[in-house]
């Protein structure tokens, strides 16, 4: 498991490119979307997220490069400090980057998404190259926890209300990209039944949800 709090396609594609050689898994499953969708409407983004994005990852991740650096296992790092930090124990936290200034907006930024879709066709290209089958998985998100009027420091130039269109611009832009790449969709995960008992917020899947993701991808 490489998934790691915070990442988008631009961090993929770097595990893809230089992480997957060595482990040479046979099929890679890229559940990708959400992550992504934070930067729409950003001011002047930038094509590789660093003007936003990859500054908040410090800050997200309450992680220092030391303890990456550290650890074999990238999960293990996001498991040990997400406990310290919930315990108290864990209380230097680098700066975040500065929000954007701007009202909020709502449908999909062109940019964005194009750059969402130049990451994905990336990934698919890395993937053949070390001969490794790429299954793309589209973002399921909870509804119910997104109709306020409130924007979220995550994602600071769309309203929570605003996020589901844009999260699903983003899943038929994965599925464009498989059907034209000619790799899998997980096209599964987006069958109704999903409920607000299967996530603990927004998107992160309680125990019943991650199962229930878990049998669709089988």
């Amino acid at each position: 498991n490489l998934g790691f709090l915070g990442y988008t396609t631009a961090e993929h594609v770097i595990q893809t490119a230089f992480l997957l050689g060595d482990l040479a898994p046979r099929v890679a499953i890229y559940y990708v979307g959400w992550n992504d969708v934070r930067v729409s409407h950003l001011p002047r983004l930038a094509a590789d997220y660093s003007d936003f994005h990859a500054l908040s990852l410090p800050s997200v991740l309450r992680v220092s490069s030391e303890v990456i650096r550290g650890s074999r296992h990238l999960a293990f790092p996001t498991l040990v400090l997400s406990a310290l930090r919930q315990a108290g124990a864990l209380d230097v936290y680098p700066d975040a980057p500065p929000t954007p200034a701007g009202p909020p907006k709502a449908g999909v930024d062109p940019r964005a998404l194009a750059l969402y879709e130049r990451n994905l066709r990336s990934l698919v290209a890395l993937c053949r190259e070390k001969g490794i089958t790429p299954v793309l998985a589209p973002q399921v998100y909870n509804p119910a926890a997104l109709t306020s009027d409130k924007v979220n420091p995550w994602s600071p130039m769309v309203r929570d209300r605003d996020l589901p269109a844009i999260a699903d611009a983003y899943n038929l832009k994965l599925a464009d990209v498989a059907r034209e790449e000619h790799v899998s969709f997980a096209g599964s995960l987006l069958e109704p039944g999903w409920q607000p008992i299967d996530f603990q917020d927004a998107v992160h899947f309680t125990p019943r949800g991650a199962e229930r993701l878990a049998g669709l991808l089988e």
